[in-house]
Parts: C-alpha cells; structure tokens; sequence
C-alpha cells in the first residue's frame, strides 16, 4: 500500500514537472509564435512612426500615432500570455530578432535598437 502510494505520488509529480517545464512552454511558443512576430514587427514600426511625428507637433497626426500604438498593448498581452506559459526571456528575445528579419527591415533599422541613446 505505502509503495503504490509512493508511485502515484511520483508519477503525478513527474506529469506536473512535465506539464510545467515542456508542454506549457511549448504550447505557448507554438501557439503565440506567429502573432508575437507580427505584433513586435507593427509595435517597432508604431514606436517610430510616434516619435517621428512628435517631432512634428501637428496635433491631429500624434493623435493618430497614439492610437496606432495601441498594437503595443497588444504585443504586451501576448508577451505575457507566452512569459505566463512558461516561454523563456531568450526565447521571446530570438522571436524579436526574427521579427526584424522576416519584415525585410534595413541594416540601420536593425542596428538602431542596439545603439546606445546615452550613457
């Protein structure tokens, strides 16, 4: 009785531990790739377009640029959701550089996030 008890402890532990560190994880990934992607690629492009226009001082376009950054919030929700899951920071940081790739951004693009803005 105590040994059977013992393995059906283990075993549930074991399914926890799995369900935990593989499948979660992978579900997340799998599931949220895709929209991260696109969702990084459209809130990169919103934060520029935003500080551009600020430049601008033209009231009805930073209007229009704030409402455009709403997609952040919606990178953010889905950033979460994956983090939530299990999905490592690594991770979600390749998916952001593949981000960059895939929507055939040029190399200064690319560059600009990695510079320093000050010291």
């Amino acid at each position: 009785m105590m040994l059977k008890t013992y393995r059906v402890l283990v075993t549930l532990f074991c399914v926890a531990w799995l369900t935990k560190q593989v499948i979660l994880p992978s579900y997340g990934y799998l599931a949220y790739k895709d929209s991260f992607i696109e969702l990084s690629s459209k809130c990169g492009t919103a934060m520029d377009e935003s500080w551009f226009v600020s430049k601008s001082g033209q009231q009805e376009i930073v209007k229009s640029a704030e409402v455009h950054l709403m997609i952040c919030h919606e990178y953010d929700k889905v950033r979460k959701t994956m983090l939530s899951l299990g999905v490592s920071e690594n991770i979600l940081a390749f998916l952001g550089l593949e981000s960059l790739e895939i929507h055939q951004r040029t190399v200064s693009e690319i560059a600009d996030p990695h510079r320093f803005t000050e010291r």
